[in-house]
């Protein structure tokens, strides 16, 4: 199988006929020892294709064809910057004694001493923001912290590889070759449902790569040491992450020591809810304690006054939503951290949904004086976004008027875009301007005439065709669109 790097070094060798190594390792950024070993490993994947002379490299043009023709040529396409940087934390993941050699990196990838240093020295930064420190002794790398910072930092790495699909566990299975994943989803599944718990698939997902980082470290001898946050464990929960444990330990051969069958409580606490306590708006206070039960409903109130977004109006949304800031509380305050796989597609294609979610987690933040991270907000985000856009779709029609001169002639022009507009626009027609009292009131106004003067009115002007047609839809649509979206930018503004 040939990798990106091995791939772009053979076609810069056909593109220009021959090349050295210094020229490959220069448009490569590699070094030439590293070029010289890409070669060994092509030609012995497919050899007699890379042939050395004293002139440089060059090909052997029959076989380069035969290959580039084939379908069993494979092309690891991989960004080489996030290949070596998960291969650094797989390193550390499986290290005993937490240290990697930078010269051992190198070889194994193929890269020069100080691109492996270059990319050790990016990890730093990130793992500070975990409490932890990546010292450097010569070629020997030491990641220091605590255990338990330890593992939510390789946590932060290998979630972060998982594709959008939930269900894809084929980048997270290569960082736990030893490890059976399935059996460790079955052991958590078939406890939560034997208790009459629940739980949703993107929180099982997390707490499965959890246990699998902790069977990871326990095999090399690390435990969790320090003290542990437990004002929110139920007695329910030790029980099950012991059911869980006992299922685990007996596949994989570990032992369990009470702190780590701790964490585990901890992390079946934040991510999981009786599933036969029937939560309801009339004893919702009874599952939430008061503070948090009040500043719930602060918010919900902001949301309905500056927008009439009602929260409450979908009352079993509005339940699942506060037992998951309860839970989230819970997680921000024990140290535990879960990602979210569709964060940068809601930051990207949400952005209104989103910046609502971080109001919320400002309003939280600020009350208990805790960090809410992003994977947290777009959680939140999820939760509110299904309200917010059946807000939008449905519950706020936009206002057009029409301004028809041959009214009688362009009846039914504009009884076919009220029509198929009902459900987005509150429509009023007119023959002239003259003849509407406020025009400055309406969100849209749509003419088959140029209009020179509207009143004050700095809505969106349509000038539209005698007959329908569906690029007069498509404008009309556009500006339903273009009022929404300000109404929402208005929205954020007024509650930040």
């Amino acid at each position: 199988m040939l990798d990106k790097v091995q791939y772009e070094l053979i076609n810069i060798i056909n593109s220009n006929g021959s090349a050295t190594s210094k020229f490959l390792a220069d448009r490569l950024s590699l070094s030439k020892r590293s070029i010289i070993n890409h070669v060994q490993k092509i030609n012995s994947e497919y050899p007699g294709l890379v042939i050395a002379s004293k002139q440089g490299y060059h090909l052997n043009a029959v076989l380069y064809q035969q290959l580039m023709s084939s379908d069993e040529v494979e092309i690891l396409a991989i960004d080489s910057l996030g290949y070596r940087t998960n291969y650094i934390i797989s390193s550390f993941l499986y290290s005993y004694n937490d240290s990697v050699n930078i010269l051992d990196i190198g070889n194994t990838l193929y890269f020069s001493e100080s691109t492996v240093r270059s990319e050790i020295a990016k990890l730093r930064s990130h793992a500070k923001s975990f409490g932890l420190d990546i010292a450097t002794n010569f070629n020997t790398v030491t990641l220091n912290g605590k255990e338990s910072d330890k593992r939510q930092f390789f946590f932060s790495f290998i979630f972060g590889t998982m594709d959008e699909d939930i269900n894809d566990w084929s980048t997270i299975a290569a960082y736990f070759p030893h490890i059976d994943l399935d059996s460790i989803k079955e052991a958590i599944t078939n406890t939560i449902d034997q208790n009459n718990f629940s739980v949703s698939d993107y929180a099982l997902s997390n707490i499965v790569v959890q246990i699998a980082i902790a069977l990871a470290r326990i095999k090399q001898d690390h435990q969790i040491d320090s003290e542990l946050y437990t004002l929110f464990l139920r007695d329910q929960d030790f029980k099950m992450a012991q059911s869980v444990c006992k299922a685990i330990a007996s596949i994989n051969n570990v032992v369990f020591t009470k702190n780590e069958i701790t964490q585990i409580a901890l992390l079946l606490a934040a991510i999981c809810d009786k599933f036969n306590v029937v939560a309801t708006m009339d004893n919702l206070s009874d599952y939430i304690w008061p503070d948090l039960y009040k500043l719930i409903n602060n918010i919900a109130d902001d949301l309905n006054r500056y927008y009439s977004i009602d929260l409450r109006k979908d009352s079993h949304n509005f339940v699942a939503f506060c037992l998951h800031i309860r839970c989230m509380v819970h997680r921000l305050t024990a140290g535990i951290h879960i990602c979210n796989p569709y964060l940068e597609t809601l930051k990207r294609k949400h952005i209104i949904v989103y910046d609502t979610a971080v109001y919320i987690s400002y309003k939280i933040s600020k009350h208990y004086n805790i960090a809410v991270n992003e994977d947290e907000i777009s959680y939140l985000a999820l939760y509110i976004g299904n309200v917010y856009e059946t807000f939008l779709s449905s519950k706020t029609k936009v206002s057009a008027l029409f301004i028809l001169p041959n009214y009688h002639i362009n009846q039914g022009l504009y009884l076919t875009y009220a029509k198929e507009f009902a459900s987005q626009m509150n429509t009023y027609c007119v023959s002239s301007i003259d003849n509407c009292k406020n025009p400055e009131d309406y969100d849209i106004i749509i003419s088959s005439n140029n209009l020179i003067y509207v009143g004050s009115n700095k809505a969106p002007h349509i000038t539209i065709s005698p007959l329908a047609n569906n690029r007069d839809r498509s404008s009309i649509q556009n500006a339903i669109i273009e009022v929404r979206q300000k109404r929402s930018i208005k929205f954020i503004a007024e509650v930040f």
